[in-house]
């Protein structure tokens, strides 16, 4: 199980992977993330790629984002995701889509646009230029932040053009980035 930090639903629990193949953000990770972002969550848009558990999303929602998309294509994670946010009583702020993320992202015909977007794929992740080349196109016309949890080998010439580096930490073998986007 999982425990969500704060926010509205602050404590209660939401259920965690069944087996390995889900790996959840971790709590200290979360804090400090939500930390950083907290004057920008309340009443964000908000969608979370590779979502597993929704922990991040959920986490999201309680400290007051408006909605958030979840997309993953796991049907595993797709479905603990749907039970949390009911469990929760949240469904009606959230989409959950089973999509592959850059398919999601090269495909999207929406009219939302994202404030703050998560980016936490498996750990041995391989298509950062794939992710993150679209990502873009799903940006506020204002300005979004994007937070990436990666390996070490992440490059910066991965990243499309108009993103400023606004944080980075280390966290054991994975690191966290956060970027702000301003578009022209």
């Amino acid at each position: 199980m999982i425990r969500v930090i704060a926010g509205e639903f602050r404590g209660r629990k939401i259920k965690g992977p069944p087996r390995l193949g889900i790996r959840p953000m971790m709590g200290i990770v979360k804090e400090h993330v939500f930390g950083v972002l907290q004057q920008r969550i309340v009443d964000a848009s908000v969608l979370d790629l590779f979502s597993g558990t929704g922990s991040v999303g959920i986490e999201a929602l309680s400290r007051g984002a408006a909605h958030v998309t979840f997309v993953d294509t796991w049907r595993v994670s797709l479905k603990l995701v749907e039970d949390n946010l009911s469990t929760l009583s949240a469904a009606d702020r959230a989409d959950v889509v089973a999509a592959d993320a850059v398919r999601f992202l090269e495909t999207y015909t929406g009219t939302r646009t994202y404030d703050i977007i998560f980016v936490d794929p498996p750990f041995k992740y391989e298509q950062w230029p794939d992710v993150l080349a679209p990502i873009t196109g799903v940006m506020s016309p204002e300005e979004t932040t994007l937070v990436l949890q990666h390996l070490p080998d992440i490059s910066e010439s991965t990243l499309p053009e108009g993103l400023e580096r606004v944080r980075h930490k280390k966290f054991g073998a994975s690191q966290v980035s956060m970027f702000r986007y301003y578009p022209e």
